[in-house]
Parts: structure tokens; sequence; C-alpha cells
């Protein structure tokens, strides 16, 4: 018997990652392509792409940046959540927290356990 993730009471501080796209840029980018990555938060995903990204202080603010100076984040390093938008479709890493998820989201989480 199969066990369906939802959105309950006990999972409503949970953390979920995906990735759009590719994880690497050395990988074909396959457009729009949603992955779940598993329960991490955005200090965890700041983690994985570590040799990828750089934390500056702009105007009193940290923000996130690629290799080419780019902000792809502006969302606080040490939260729960958050995006890095490397290029929209093609590299995206973001997390969210469970309640938050969107059925296709949802769906996907169910079919990565099964």
């Amino acid at each position: 018997m199969k066990t369906q993730i939802q959105n309950t009471e006990k999972n409503e501080s949970v953390v979920v990652a995906f990735q759009v796209g590719s994880f690497s840029k050395y990988f074909h980018k396959r457009r729009g392509t949603l992955t779940y990555l598993g329960e991490f938060n955005f200090r965890d995903i700041l983690y994985l792409r570590y040799s990828e990204i750089f934390i500056k202080d702009v105007n009193g603010k940290k923000v996130i940046t690629d290799e080419m100076g780019n902000i792809v984040s502006d969302d606080d390093p040490n939260g729960d959540v958050g995006v890095l938008n490397f290029d929209e479709e093609y590299d995206t890493t973001y997390c969210k927290y469970l309640r938050d998820c969107t059925e296709k989201e949802i769906e996907i989480i169910n079919k990565s356990y099964f």
C-alpha cells in the first residue's frame, strides 16, 4: 500500500527543495523539468551549490550572486526558504514549506517516493 504525502498539520514546517532544469552547468539543460531534491532548507541548498555562488553585501543587504556577479537571489542566506535563480527554466534551485507546495509539486514528491 502506498502512502501519499499531503499537506497536514504535521508537515506544516517541513521544507522541501526542487530543481528546475539541470543541476549543473556541465549537463544538458532540460527546460522546465522539475525534480524533487528532498527535505532541504535554503542553507542546505546554498551548501549544495557552494561552488557556483558568492554571498556579497550590497547596500547593507546580503545578496547571492553567480560567478559572473549576477544576482541569483536576494533571499536571506540564513533563512529556511529561498530561490537560487540562475536562468529561469533551465537552472533554478528552490525550497519552500511543504504547506506552500502546488499540486504539481506534491505529485512530484509522491512520485519520488514510489
